[in-house]
């Protein structure tokens, strides 16, 4: 996966603005989560509303999509094992 790093933002001619600030300090925020991908937790029971596309790590136990432990994604009202 390509690296996000942010550019800086440009500031006016007059000085500083808040926007400016806050959209700066989005940017790097966002590059952080690129830099440092979530790490999935077990999950012991189906989410709620589960979207297409949706990625989970079921426990196999409590939560049996239907291959036991492992990685699903969600497609058309369907958990597909992964491994």
């Amino acid at each position: 996966m390509p690296k996000y790093v942010p550019n800086p933002v440009p500031f006016d001619s007059k000085g500083s603005n808040p926007l400016v600030g806050y959209v700066d300090r989005e940017l790097k925020t966002i590059s952080q989560v690129f830099a440092n991908p979530t790490v999935l937790q077990k999950r012991t029971e189906e989410p709620k509303r589960p979207q297409d596309g949706q990625i989970e790590y079921a426990d196999g136990t409590n939560w049996n999509p239907g291959s036991g432990v492992g990685i699903y994604y969600y497609k058309v009202n369907t958990w597909v094992f992964l491994g």
